[in-house]
């Protein structure tokens, strides 16, 4: 059997970054978290984009240095369970933690404004229902979309 095009692959990508988008427009992160079927969709695509970006050749990655294809193939190894992520143990809220790691994560991301929200909202994730996994896909989401912004519409600026 003959290796897939990796235009195919790319394909891949946008589909399912598309049929993500399908699944949750306008849907709150609320009755997202609760609806099964949606978030089993959502999982499966966000395993076919990172599956999709493992096969594609590294010239191809190496020539398309904006795209996070490192980000789109780490997202997959997110959403096939590792073994117990329910038995992390979460600590219990605090204003400082709960800050320092949202400043931190800004910091890390160039962008300090929105990286810091985003942070704010990942450690909302967490301390919500003191679930790492809350955390973990809504950075998955978050992802996703960002790739889907890039890949669509072509803000590339959003890789710088």
């Amino acid at each position: 059997m003959s290796p897939r095009d990796w235009r195919l692959r790319v394909q891949d990508i946008l589909e399912a970054i598309a049929a993500i988008q399908g699944y949750t427009a306008g849907m709150e992160y609320s009755v997202f978290t609760r609806d099964r079927r949606t978030v089993d969709a959502v999982l499966r695509n966000i395993t076919v984009i990172g599956e999709a970006a493992s096969r594609i050749p590294e010239a191809i990655q190496a020539a398309s240095p904006d795209i996070p294809w490192a980000d789109m193939r780490d997202m997959r190894n997110i959403v096939v369970p590792y073994p117990s992520v329910d038995d992390l143990s979460t600590a219990r809220f605090t204003w400082p933690s709960f800050l320092v790691s949202s400043v931190l994560f800004g910091a890390l991301h160039g962008r300090w404004l929105a990286g810091t929200i985003a942070g704010r909202f990942y450690a909302w994730a967490l301390y919500r229902r003191s679930r790492v996994d809350d955390a973990i896909l809504a950075r998955a989401i978050t992802n996703a979309l960002l790739a889907a912004d890039v890949l669509i519409l072509g803000h590339w600026e959003l890789w710088g």
